[in-house]
């Protein structure tokens, strides 16, 4: 029981810590690579959770009380609803945890089947977690009041914490207004035309890799590529064979070193070759 004790200390220690971590990047304006869930952002501002919170949160879990919803939800004329569910009134993962008195032998039925999903929901999101949540806070008003986080919605806190997540492709209008095109290279030229066009077209995995490539950066600031400082730039990498070498970057200046490519298959080839393998090599 010490040892319980001990390790639920410990744990409310992180979640302070985190809390005061979090508070002070926003203070000093500095996008972090945090993983904290939409519904952990909700219940920091008193916001609403719901069953698709849990289901981004607990997956298989949420799943399977999704599928109980749902059932209940057939007409009375199923025979097939009016079976039992196979479940007791234990949490799901935690079989000595009763969600009522004396969980363990009631049986899940359709009578009850609300019950049980509601008492799940609360456990999952609210009073399972209200000591973390707490710490959380705790740590957090050592720097500010987490009450002043309640002017943003959960998704504008994600961004203001995270940064932008790239879940939405770049333009090409966008590229070209944000990235300052420098020293042998031209906007209208056809390595820059053939570039822009490529990083349009990146899935979110490899804008990623091009943003971690370019910047040494997870996310993006608050505002996207118009508000990353200093301005992505791309300038020419000279080379007597173009063809044969991959394009470097300073992440200090956010600056591209371009070969001029002889084609743009072959841009494409050595430019995701560069952003994939940024994890195993550092280019500078």
């Amino acid at each position: 029981e010490n040892c319980n004790a001990t390790f639920r200390e410990h744990v409310l220690d992180t979640f302070r810590f985190m809390g005061k971590f979090v508070a002070k990047s926003i203070q000093d304006d500095q996008i972090i690579d945090f993983p904290l869930s939409r519904a952990f952002l909700k219940r920091l501002i008193d916001e609403e959770i719901n069953i698709d919170d849990f289901v981004a949160v607990y997956g298989r879990t949420a799943g399977t009380l999704r599928s109980l919803m749902n059932r209940n939800n057939k007409p009375s004329n199923d025979l097939s609803s009016v079976d039992p569910f196979g479940l007791t009134f234990l949490l799901p993962g935690f079989p000595s945890w009763e969600l009522i008195e004396d969980g363990a032998s009631v049986s899940v039925t359709d009578s009850n089947v609300d019950l049980y999903i509601q008492h799940c929901l609360d456990w999952f999101l609210r009073r399972g977690v209200d000591p973390q949540i707490a710490a959380f806070k705790e740590g957090f008003n050592q720097v500010f009041k987490v009450e002043r986080l309640k002017m943003f919605n959960a998704e504008e806190l994600e961004m203001l914490i995270c940064g932008d997540s790239l879940a939405n492709p770049w333009t090409p209008e966008e590229l070209s207004q944000t990235i300052k095109i420098g020293r042998g290279l031209e906007a209208n030229s056809t390595t820059v035309r053939h570039f822009v066009d490529l990083v349009s077209g990146l899935d979110q995995k490899d804008r990623k890799n091009f943003l971690r490539f370019s910047t040494g950066k997870y996310r993006l600031p608050l505002g996207g590529l118009e508000k990353l400082e200093p301005q992505l730039s791309l300038v020419m990498k000279e080379d007597f064979e173009p063809d044969s070498i991959l394009p470097s970057v300073s992440t200090c200046t956010h600056t591209i070193r371009l070969p001029i490519y002889s084609s743009a298959q072959v841009l494409r080839e050595r430019l995701l070759f560069a952003i994939r393998e940024t994890d195993r090599f550092e280019f500078s």
